[in-house]
């Protein structure tokens, strides 16, 4: 408990815990940890979308011009995540 509670200060995690299978790999009810670092492609990223809902995806393309980004899930047939980016679904990218 002690190693944890110091790498949470030292590290900024974050942990995850998933409900349901919607478009990545995880089993239902799986416990993940998030350290923060810049996203590359390829790397497995938690998003808030524009509906409240914490997201875990896999980031797909990074835009040249800054930090945003965009993801896509793992599952085959996993619905697009564009969406989930803004309210009317009109945002290519998504502004962590």
């Amino acid at each position: 408990a002690t190693s944890l509670s110091l790498a949470w200060l030292l590290l900024d995690l974050q942990m995850v815990f998933t409900s349901e299978q919607r478009a990545m790999r995880f089993p239902p009810w799986s416990i993940l940890v998030f350290v923060k670092h810049p996203a590359q492609v390829g790397s497995v990223v938690i998003f808030l979308g524009y509906d409240g809902r914490s997201y875990v995806r896999r980031v797909k393309a990074i835009h040249e011009c800054g930090p945003a980004l965009q993801t896509v899930g793992d599952l085959p047939g996993a619905p697009d995540d564009q969406p989930l980016y803004s309210a009317d679904g009109s945002a290519n990218w998504l502004d962590p």
